[in-house]
C-alpha cells in the first residue's frame, strides 16, 4: 500500500500567499478604473458581475487573508531566512548595498505617495483622469447626486408629475412600484439599473435591452423600443396605436378576438383595469396586431 501523501501547512501557506496575491493584484486593478460611487450606483457599473461595493469588499476581504498570510509564511520560515540574509550579509558586503537600496525605493514610493511627484503624480492623475471620464459622460451622470436613493414619491416631485403617473409608467414595463419604494431597492430586485428605472419612470425607454443587467427574475413587462414619450397607461387606445404605427380599428377587432374589450377613446389604464390586465399585456397585443 503506497504511503498516503501528509498535509505539509508549510507547502499550503505558500501557495496561499502567491494565490492571494494574484487576487489582491487583479481587485486592486479593478478598483483602479472604476468610477466614483456616485456613476458606479447610477449605471449598474460591474466587471464579471460584481459591482464597484462587491469589488471593494473583495479586495479588502482578500488583501486582509493575504497579510495574515504573509506574516504565518514569515514565522514559518523566519529561522531560515535570517540564518540565509545573515549568511549572505557576512559572506558579501555588496548585498548590505542591496538592503539600503531596497529600504531607499520603500521610502521614496512612500514619500511620492504623499508628497506627489513624478512618476507618483502621473500615476494620481491618470486614475483622476478615469474617474472623471465616468463622470463627464453625461447619460452616465444622475441627475441629483445619489438619486438612486430617491423614493418613487421624491422622483415625481423631482419630475414635477404625479406619483401616479410614475408608478402607471414603471407598470407600463411590468414594474410594480409603490410611493414609498426606493429607486435602488427596485433595482435590485427586478434587475433593472437605477439610470434605467428612472428612464422608465419619467416615461422614456430605457437604453439597454430588456431585462436587467446584473440582476435575475427582471419583472419587465414588454421591453418594447417604442415606449418613449408620456406615460403608456394615460394614452389612449388611438394615441397607443398611432405611435405604434397600428390602425385604432384594427386593434380593437384583434383585442376582441382576444377577449379583450376596449375602445378608442378609452385610456390604456382603463382598459387594462378593465380586463383585469396589465398595461404591459396590452401593449404587446397591439405590437401583434397584424
Amino acid at each position: 500500500m503506497a504511503n498516503r501523501q501528509s498535509f505539509r501547512f508549510r507547502a499550503f501557506v505558500s501557495v496561499l500567499t502567491f494565490f492571494l496575491f494574484i487576487g489582491s493584484a487583479v481587485s486592486g486593478v479593478i478598483l483602479f478604473i472604476t468610477p466614483t460611487g456616485r456613476v458606479a450606483n447610477w449605471t449598474g457599473w460591474a466587471v464579471w458581475g460584481l459591482d464597484k461595493h462587491e469589488w471593494a469588499a473583495l479586495h479588502t476581504d482578500i488583501s486582509t487573508v493575504f497579510l495574515i498570510a504573509c506574516v504565518v509564511h514569515t514565522w514559518l520560515n523566519f529561522k531560515p531566512m535570517v540564518s540565509y540574509f545573515v549568511g549572505k550579509i557576512n559572506a558579501a558586503r555588496r548585498l548590505r548595498l542591496e538592503w539600503i537600496a531596497a529600504l531607499i525605493v520603500c521610502i521614496i514610493v512612500c514619500w511620492g505617495s504623499i508628497m506627489p511627484f513624478t512618476p507618483f503624480s502621473s500615476l494620481q492623475r491618470l486614475n483622476e483622469d478615469i474617474k472623471a471620464g465616468w463622470s463627464n459622460r453625461q447619460t452616465e451622470r444622475p441627475p441629483v447626486p445619489h438619486a438612486e436613493m430617491f423614493s418613487i414619491e421624491r422622483i415625481a416631485e423631482q419630475q414635477e408629475t404625479a406619483v401616479e403617473t410614475v408608478i402607471e409608467n414603471l407598470a407600463a414595463w411590468g414594474i410594480e412600484a409603490d410611493a414609498g419604494d426606493i429607486l435602488g431597492a427596485i433595482a435590485e430586485k427586478t434587475g433593472y439599473t437605477p439610470q434605467e428605472l428612472f428612464g422608465i419612470a419619467s416615461g422614456e425607454t430605457p437604453q439597454a435591452q430588456q431585462g436587467g443587467r446584473r440582476g435575475s427574475g427582471s419583472s419587465s413587462g414588454s421591453g418594447s423600443s417604442s415606449g418613449s414619450g408620456s406615460g403608456f397607461g394615460q394614452k389612449t387606445l388611438s394615441q397607443a396605436c398611432r405611435e405604434l404605427g397600428v390602425d385604432v380599428n384594427a386593434a380593437v377587432e384583434f383585442l376582441r378576438q382576444n377577449g379583450i374589450e376596449a375602445d378608442s377613446g378609452q385610456t390604456m389604464r382603463q382598459i387594462a383595469d378593465g380586463n383585469n390586465i396589465r398595461p404591459g399585456d396590452l401593449r404587446q397585443y397591439l405590437e401583434s396586431v397584424p
